[in-house]
C-alpha cells in the first residue's frame, strides 16, 4: 500500500545529473522548496531514481536492500 514513485532516465549519465540536483536533505532541488506531507527517502541504481514519502520500516528495508542506502532525504 506504499506509494513509491520511480523515475527512468535515458542514461545513468542523465540520472546522475538529475540527482545532482537533489539537496541531501531532500528539502529542495535546484530551482524548487519542497514541503513534504512525510519523510522523503531517494535512491538511485543504474537508469532510475526512487523516491518513497513515508516511515515504513518494512518499505525502507525492501529498497535500501533493493537499491542501496539513500542518497538524499533524511
Amino acid at each position: 500500500g506504499a506509494d513509491v514513485q520511480v523515475f527512468e532516465y535515458e542514461s545513468s549519465e542523465a540520472m546522475e545529473l538529475e540527482s545532482s540536483q537533489i539537496a541531501p536533505d531532500g528539502s529542495s532541488n535546484a530551482t524548487t522548496m519542497i514541503t513534504w506531507i512525510d519523510t522523503p527517502h531517494f535512491y538511485k541504481a543504474g537508469r532510475i531514481i526512487v523516491l518513497y514519502v513515508g516511515n515504513d520500516a518494512t518499505v525502507l528495508d525492501l529498497l535500501e536492500k533493493i537499491l542501496g542506502s539513500q542518497f538524499a532525504g533524511r
